[in-house]
């Protein structure tokens, strides 16, 4: 089995609602810069308010999706 490319590019989307949640996926952003990574954050967006098109857009050309803060599904 050959091992998997490290991503270009990866965005970090946080809970917009929960306390930290921002703070903790800048830092991952940060560490991600600092490995070479373009690291793009972003707040998820809540789907009865918007259609989600601007986050969708930010996945373009990415090879990683992080999400920070919830209980861990999407169900989206």
């Amino acid at each position: 089995m050959s091992p998997l490319a490290a991503p270009r590019a990866v965005v970090v989307a946080y809970h917009p609602a929960l306390p930290r949640a921002e703070e903790v996926a800048a830092a991952l952003a940060r560490q991600a810069e600092a490995a070479g990574v373009s690291a793009t954050v972003d707040a998820l967006a809540d789907p009865s308010q918007q259609d989600g098109d601007g986050f969708l857009a930010h996945l373009n050309g990415s090879g990683l999706l992080v999400c920070v803060g919830g209980d861990g599904t999407m169900l989206h």
